[in-house]
């Protein structure tokens, strides 16, 4: 599959948003890794997964750690400036959703805590209220933050610029993120306001 046919698909009003998430985002094998020993993106997880139970003390199942964005589809789904580049191992990041109702009410407690500005109050709200923390808006603010984010700059990227992560409460929270981008991305090539 290429960003041609998921154009197509999305301008297909017979394509539903469900079909759109189940064809691209989760199937297959991820694209930085096509081509690759089929035992390096398991690994990949594996290698994430333990360097996150070192740090805060949550196991999590390889199955928790799911890659998106260019990284999987080998473009980028983004509405906007982005939408439809390709995956560069130079530049682009490999975003992994990782999946831990425990990790989201811990960090989500201790941002409870912070002395948080009204505009970060609402923009984290936001994020919050769609079951996810985005660690790029919120980690200077906590101490699992910037750990957080200490360990991400610190993973081995061989396959790209870097790697990033996102929380989410459960999946259910990952794919309602992921279908505001599909229904995002239709609009914006139908020219719709959303």
């Amino acid at each position: 599959m290429n960003f041609n046919e998921y154009e197509r698909d999305l301008k297909d009003p017979a394509c539903t948003v469900d079909f759109i998430l189940n064809r691209y985002y989760h199937s297959g094998q991820s694209q930085v890794f096509h081509g690759s020993d089929p035992k390096i993106e398991p690994a990949f997880k594996v290698q994430i997964g333990s360097a996150l139970e070192q740090l805060l003390r949550i196991r999590f199942h390889p199955l928790q750690l799911i890659i998106c964005g260019s990284a999987h589809l080998g473009f980028s789904p983004t509405p906007g400036e982005k939408f439809g580049n390709s995956f560069n191992p130079r530049t682009s990041d490999i975003d992994v959703a990782i999946i831990s109702a425990e990790l989201f009410e811990r960090w989500w407690a201790e941002l409870r805590s912070c002395d948080l500005t009204e505009s970060k109050h609402r923009e984290l709200a936001f994020d919050v209220y769609r079951g996810f923390i985005n660690p790029h808006l919120v980690w200077r603010l906590s101490d699992i933050g910037r750990q957080w984010w200490s360990l991400f700059e610190k993973l081995p990227a061989s396959h790209a610029k870097s790697v990033r992560g996102r929380v989410y409460r459960d999946y259910w929270s990952m794919q309602e993120y992921h279908r505001r981008a599909i229904v995002e991305a239709r609009n914006e090539l139908i020219g719709r306001r959303a």
